[in-house]
């Protein structure tokens, strides 16, 4: 970010595509509306795909992007990626944190809560169009799981808005390429949140909200940056604020997403398709913007 002038660029438009890519979460939703999150197999496959989607963009683009950012700050390559390596491991760490305190939150009201479900039904149980319905746990694992979708989405959006915005008013030539590959992968990632929530409450509109909600870090971002950040932030502060993203998007994928899915799918008929799908997806729209 450093030395990039945008005293001329187009203040409005480059608010209008960050806003844009943002609330392409909303789309999301919409998907999980339309898809009947009743039905087991659907529901894995809602998860399966959000769970690709995470994991790869946190391997790929966020860990490149904080190696990137730290050695922006003067540090060797060796150096930059040693520190971003920690940094992923101590997202992972800080997501566990969480994790564990809010168990004991939950605990307080609901005494059988078992975050990592183990009580799955047998598969014969599977053939059927929808599941039994769910118990005070399973509901509260589900919202969990949303809550730490939805922050993972808002701190990952947060400097994509920045960026967004800032390339914008840079180049706006280059502002809708880089905010459609953004909202690209922003579609699913709001499936991420508004599936659980759909299948917990069975509120659609509880799911849009939120998932809308997540979104709004993206244009967030981008007014911060415009106001002042770009002034405030350095290297080192962006490699740190994506390699514990990238920990805690790799934390829902893999001890959230997937344990839940197969809880849904135990044999595994979906899953994991889905998940490589999810990366596929994510692949392309990462492909699509080296090439934009």
């Amino acid at each position: 970010m450093e030395g990039v002038d945008i005293s001329e660029g187009d203040a409005g438009f480059a608010m209008l595509l960050t806003l844009l890519a943002g609330l392409a979460t909303t789309i999301g939703a919409a998907i999980a509306f339309c898809a009947n999150t009743d039905d087991n197999r659907v529901f894995a496959i809602c998860l399966g795909l959000a769970a690709g989607v995470m994991a790869y963009v946190s391997f790929s683009e966020i860990l490149d992007m904080t190696n990137q950012s730290f050695q922006d700050a003067n540090l060797t390559e060796r150096s930059a990626f040693t520190f971003g390596t920690l940094t992923v491991f101590g997202g992972i760490v800080l997501a566990m944190l969480v994790e564990w305190i809010g168990m004991k939150i939950f605990h307080r009201h609901v005494r059988e809560i078992d975050v990592v479900i183990t009580d799955a039904p047998e598969p014969e149980a599977q053939d059927a169009a929808t599941d039994k319905p769910l118990s005070t746990s399973e509901r509260l694992n589900m919202l969990q799981m949303a809550a730490f979708s939805g922050i993972a989405v808002a701190l990952h959006n947060f400097p994509e808005g920045i960026a967004t915005f800032i390339s914008t008013m840079a180049d706006p030539s280059f502002g809708p390429a880089m905010a459609f590959a953004i909202a690209m992968h922003n579609i699913p990632e709001g499936l991420a949140v508004a599936a659980p929530i759909k299948k917990a409450t069975g509120s659609k509109c509880k799911a849009f909200f939120w998932a809308f909600v997540s979104g709004l870090s993206e244009p967030l971002g981008g007014l911060l940056g415009w106001l002042v950040l770009k002034d405030v932030l350095g290297p080192a502060t962006y490699a740190i604020f994506y390699g514990l993203t990238a920990g805690i998007m790799l934390h829902i994928s893999f001890k959230k997403l997937l344990p839940t899915a197969l809880k849904y799918d135990p044999n595994n008929s979906y899953t994991s398709y889905s998940f490589f799908a999810g990366m596929a997806v994510m692949a392309t729209s990462l492909i699509a913007f080296r090439w934009a």
